[in-house]
């Protein structure tokens, strides 16, 4: 799950716990560098990889969260992966 400074926390909540708790799925959180983050609600995230760790050829699912409108990520690095 790619996580940043204001991503939605509640949005993938039910996803992660259903895939935690019912799949042999592991998640785990990435940010462009790995720094911690704080969602929308506050919360500070400490991602587990930065974007230049993800094992690319081990990726099953991608969650990228929605993130509001006028708000400013820095998203080049992302997509040049």
């Amino acid at each position: 799950m790619f996580v940043f400074n204001g991503f939605s926390d509640w949005e993938p909540a039910l996803a992660i716990a259903g895939l935690q708790q019912f799949t042999d799925v592991e998640v785990n959180a990435f940010s462009v560098d790995r720094l911690p983050v704080r969602s929308m609600g506050n919360v500070q995230v400490v991602p587990d990889l930065s974007l230049s760790d993800l094992p690319k050829t081990e990726i099953a699912l991608l969650l990228l969260l929605v993130v509001e409108r006028g708000m400013k990520i820095r998203t080049r690095r992302f997509f040049r992966w």
